[in-house]
């Protein structure tokens, strides 16, 4: 899967997917900062250790918005 872009509170957000081992990662650039979600073991998408400036609603957002395009864009059905 190539890099998308998401669209949040006016905000851009880049979005690099990549696999670590079997797992499923994405990459994203929040404020300055490299922000890495993944899946948890009930398949929700989550900052995964996250320890940023950024709030717990915005990095919420982000996540939803990432299996948003990931659902309607036909990977995963």
């Amino acid at each position: 899967m190539s890099a998308f872009t998401i669209n949040i509170r006016r905000n851009r957000f880049d979005v690099v997917p990549f696999l670590a081992g079997n797992t499923e990662k994405f990459k994203v650039n929040v404020n300055g900062e490299e922000v890495y979600f993944e899946h948890d073991l009930d398949g929700y998408l989550r900052a995964a250790g996250a320890r940023t400036k950024a709030s717990l609603s915005l990095l919420a957002d982000i996540a939803s918005n990432i299996e948003h395009y990931l659902f309607h864009n036909g990977s995963r059905h």
